[in-house]
């Protein structure tokens, strides 16, 4: 079997997956992790959507492959044509961290912060298209 993951989701992926790798351990089939990061998870996502459907290929992602088809003119497949979703795994809290020297402490502090300055602040994410970004510019 081979599955198909972002970076951040590989060792989710174990721990989720270990009920549906137990056939392949009793059989003494391989178990392949294939980390197929980049684009927002899309490489991963299109080597699934093209492999054989012999049940032998999985995907695990995050939302960001609900937003992909928004903000990617050209994907490489089609997200409710190729996939089908099986179940949510995880429900992860989104957390805003600023530096210390930063004179915020609260959610409505950080936003009066970013108003009153435009463009002088600058943010981390994992990525264009992630759920992070979508929150921060949405």
């Amino acid at each position: 079997m081979r599955v198909s993951t972002s970076a951040r989701c590989l060792v989710i992926v174990m721990v989720t997956l270990r009920e549906c790798f137990r056939p392949c351990i009793r059989v003494r089939r391989n178990v392949v992790i294939e980390n197929r990061a980049g684009a927002n998870s899309n490489i991963g996502a299109e080597l699934v959507a093209h492999a054989s459907a012999d049940g032998y290929t999985a995907l695990y992602n995050t939302s960001s492959i609900v937003f992909n088809m928004y903000i990617y003119p050209k994907l490489g497949y089609d997200t409710f044509r190729d996939f089908a979703p099986v179940t949510l795994t995880a429900v992860v809290p989104q957390v805003l961290v600023v530096i210390p020297a930063l004179p915020v402490r609260t959610l409505q502090d950080f936003i009066t912060q970013v108003r009153t300055q435009p463009g002088k602040l600058n943010y981390a994410s994992v990525g264009y298209g992630n759920n992070i970004v979508i929150l921060l510019i949405g």
